[in-house]
């Protein structure tokens, strides 16, 4: 039996984000006659979410960063539509404890995990530890942060990562400091260097970029 809006556990949703993701928790809003609002950015205008949910508000130009990601545009759209809660839909703002927390601090439901668990989870080093506290299975590699000799001694040791096509190369090890020091921010943390298959590449670029993602 589809249940009445007096059950549904939230009156109104709004859809902070776009494409298929946002298309997909509009359409799960209406088994539970939920009302949806999506918010998008002016050259969106015309989606298919737009055209989907119960409302629509615009929260800025194409840029994400003035728009999607905008938070205070987003909160703003929310109180103004009279939302209760946002599913952020993946990337954008669905990974941030700053986000979560703001909208905490406003009353509204981030559709998601709490700010504690994104922050605890989102940085790689703690993930890893936490996760070899509750007995999860980890791929080999380092729980606390390591210095380059320390990393390079390590994957000496379980394999450095790299193309799964020609696993029977040697391991890529020429440029190791070049490489490490170029390593994307994003990876800074270096707590994982799986074991996967070694590389015929062995330039620092081609290191910098696949070893640590």
């Amino acid at each position: 039996m589809k249940p009445d809006r007096e059950s549904a556990m939230y009156k109104k949703v709004l859809i902070a984000n776009r494409g298929e993701i946002a298309v997909r928790v509009a359409r799960a809003c209406r088994e539970p006659d939920v009302r949806s609002v999506a918010v998008h950015s002016t050259p969106d205008r015309d989606s298919a979410v737009v055209r989907l949910a119960d409302e629509a508000i615009r929260i800025g130009p194409a840029a994400p960063a003035k728009s999607y990601l905008n938070a205070a545009a987003v909160l703003e759209a929310a109180a103004q539509s009279g939302a209760d809660a946002i599913h952020p839909g993946y990337g954008f703002r669905s990974e941030s404890p700053d986000f979560a927390d703001a909208c905490l601090a406003r009353g509204i439901t981030l559709i998601g995990p709490t700010p504690s668990v994104m922050a605890r989870l989102g940085d790689k080093t703690s993930a890893r530890a936490l996760m070899r506290r509750v007995g999860l299975p980890l791929l080999p590699g380092s729980v606390e942060a390591l210095d380059p000799r320390a990393a390079e001694e390590l994957a000496r040791r379980i394999g450095f990562p790299g193309s799964s096509r020609r696993p029977r190369l040697p391991p890529c090890r020429r440029g190791w400091p070049s490489a490490w020091a170029a390593r994307p921010s994003r990876a800074r943390s270096p707590s994982a260097i799986p074991a996967w298959a070694p590389s015929n590449s062995c330039s620092p670029r081609t290191a910098a970029t696949t070893s640590w993602r």
